[in-house]
């Protein structure tokens, strides 16, 4: 039987930008970061690109934001 490992770029929270398990607004601030061309200490695209178009930009900080505001 084969084993694999995970990739860490293809198992992720979508919203989660910094990557550590949970949607939040350390993300929000994540991403702000990045659109502001600001040094992040981690920062996973393909969870910060939420409409997946292939962009990191205000529209997926927004959306972020309403997960967080929709959140329990």
């Amino acid at each position: 039987m084969a084993h694999f490992k995970a990739n860490p770029e293809s198992a992720f929270l979508l919203g989660d930008a910094d990557g550590n398990g949970e949607v939040s607004y350390d993300d929000v601030n994540t991403v702000i970061n990045v659109i502001m061309g600001l040094p992040v200490d981690k920062f996973i695209r393909i969870a910060a690109d939420v409409n997946k178009d292939g962009m990191v930009n205000i529209v997926d900080l927004t959306t972020i934001i309403k997960m967080l505001a929709n959140k329990p």
